[in-house]
């Protein structure tokens, strides 16, 4: 069996008898197979290609980059990138990408805005594989969209590949090389265009044919299983829903659903309760009558009908006293997982309401604790990470583990003297990798987790010392220091603004930036529940962000 018997069975007999690897056949986004697998496969297996595609995106080319910087290792492979300026859809930041860490490629432009090709050619020692059809550089493109692709292997003399060749060679003489004038141009016209348009945009809200929220589909089985329990006859149930996919949401439509006459909505933090009150009020009309109010800080507007508060202020006697045992037909308590802390407890024990409802990303405790059996493991609904990212309610991620972390010829441990971890050289090392990865727009909001206030305070230091702004915060900053730091990363105006947030012991949970694009863990990740939980921070779905950029100093710690 040869390729001769491979195209024999694609294109003339299906009975002939060939290797399935040779056949042609189609590469579409299913649930078997990705374009994106067979593209970075490709790549690797290969000591030369053409693309031509009509756009790029940062997504496409991150989706890709380990496999074209293992390509461009070895500086005699040759790779051609063709890529149009059709409709404005290419990215300039994709371009920024691709000029800085692939050097070794050869990647020009047809400013013709009539090109809509889309092609990949590779060579290897053996053969050719030629995939053409729908899909673009873009990430939804290579992973997501319904696409339809045709792949075929042929052999050198091939007149199919002889004559792709040509025709792309043709075009691509004809383009400019990307240089940074040319980038530089073609991001001006970019955002000039008045009908410049987001190929990779989601909807962030479903709302109705009055332009009224509504849930989606798996927020409507939440509420319908709620309305279960409660025909059931109980009073208490949890929802298990990761960060980002609505929880919030969720109690509102079931508060809006059960009316009850006085509600209670306990966080950790006043700025979340402020902006849960402020989603309640989305979903809840005015025109109900219902009294919102705030019970934190210089705030204690304890007549309100549905009051939000702090579990630091409501647990305390002076303020438990203030209410009856059954004042609130319905409670909610958000981070959940937190409810075996004494305040939460001393809650949850006082008082007696006719339904309870738990909310939490994580449901799993470091000490073992059951957290679902406090609410009668009557579980409404459990999305995770995984289901969230089908629902595509969440911000899409690249993740990239960072193995060989060392420093002067040692291995960064978990244990590592401070004076390593801290280093300068170490420094070098993190802002290198985070300016070959970026971020999705160029414009960094990172927040980097770190295991040791000094180390973090010293990190700190020497990126400013970088011109790279950043501030540290640990369980012993105030929330106005956090706020701040929060508006700082997401300032607009460049005099300002900071980069990156170091973090200790503070943003694993319950913090709301929403065009947070970065996320970087210094610490060792050891545990599923904090990595999950420190991933969570950047997922939260914002129309300008198009995807989270996870760097993950791995090194060799012993359990990751």
């Amino acid at each position: 069996m040869n390729l001769d018997d491979s195209i024999r069975t694609g294109f003339v007999d299906k009975r002939v008898q060939s290797f399935a690897s040779l056949q042609p056949g189609f590469i579409i986004n299913g649930n078997s197979q990705k374009v994106l697998g067979h593209l970075d496969r490709k790549i690797r297996e290969s000591n030369r290609f053409w693309f031509s595609v009509a756009f790029i995106t940062s997504s496409g080319v991150m989706s890709l980059h380990e496999a074209l910087k293992q390509f461009c290792q070895n500086t005699n492979n040759k790779g051609k990138i063709f890529v149009s300026d059709y409709l404005g859809f290419t990215a300039p930041e994709a371009l920024k990408k691709i000029k800085k860490n692939f050097e070794y490629l050869d990647v020009r432009m047809y400013r013709g805005n009539d090109y809509h090709g889309k092609g990949f050619l590779f060579q290897n020692q053996e053969n050719f594989n030629l995939m053409v059809g729908s899909s673009n550089l873009t990430g939804d493109g290579i992973s997501k969209n319904d696409e339809l692709n045709l792949n075929v292997t042929c052999g050198e003399n091939s007149k199919v590949v002889i004559d792709f060749i040509d025709l792309f060679e043709q075009k691509f003489q004809s383009a400019e090389a990307i240089t940074d004038e040319l980038i530089q141009a073609y991001e001006e016209e970019y955002y000039r265009r008045p009908n410049s348009q987001d190929i990779e945009d989601h909807v962030l809200d479903k709302k109705d044919d009055t332009g009224e929220i509504s849930p989606f589909d798996f927020q409507q089985d939440a509420l319908d299983r709620l309305n279960m329990y409660r025909e059931e006859g109980k009073k208490k149930s949890i929802i298990i829903s990761a960060t980002g996919t609505g929880k919030t949401l969720i109690s509102a439509f079931d508060v809006k659903n059960m009316q009850p006459k006085k509600m209670l909505f306990v966080v950790h933090r006043q700025k979340i309760a402020k902006k849960s009150l402020e989603t309640f009020k989305k979903i809840i009309p005015s025109e109900e009558g219902i009294a919102f109010g705030m019970y934190s800080g210089d705030t204690m507007d304890s007549h309100a009908d549905y009051l939000f508060s702090t579990v630091q202020t409501i647990s305390r006697d002076k303020h438990l006293q203030k209410f009856s045992k059954n004042h609130f037909d319905y409670i909610i308590v958000d981070e959940t997982h937190r409810a075996g802390a004494e305040s939460y407890e001393k809650i949850l024990k006082y008082f007696s309401p006719k339904f309870l409802l738990g909310m939490t990303a994580t449901p799993e405790r470091m000490d073992g604790r059951d957290v679902a059996k406090l609410f009668d493991h009557n579980i409404a609904c459990e999305i995770r990470l995984r289901t969230a990212m089908e629902y595509e309610i969440v911000c899409p991620f690249h993740y990239f583990g960072i193995l060989d972390v060392t420093v002067e010829d040692q291995i960064i441990e978990e244990e590592a003297a401070f004076n390593l971890l801290s280093s300068e050289e170490r420094v070098k090392r993190i802002i290198e990798k985070i300016d070959e990865y970026g971020v999705d727009d160029g414009i960094i909001r990172g927040l980097v987790f770190c295991s040791k206030i000094e180390e973090a305070e010293q990190l700190s230091k020497i990126f400013n010392s970088y011109g790279r702004k950043s501030v540290c915060l640990s369980g012993g900053s105030s929330d106005q220091e956090r706020d701040n730091a929060v508006e700082l990363l997401e300032e607009e105006n460049f005099e300002k603004k900071i980069e990156f947030i170091f973090s200790v012991a503070v943003f694993n949970a319950g913090i709301h930036i929403p065009r947070l694009n970065l996320v970087v863990m210094l610490r060792p990740t050891k545990s599923a529940i904090i990595f999950t939980q420190q991933l969570g921070r950047g997922l939260r779905k914002v129309r300008e962000k198009k995807y989270l950029t996870v760097i993950d100093f791995i090194g060799n710690y012993k359990n990751n």
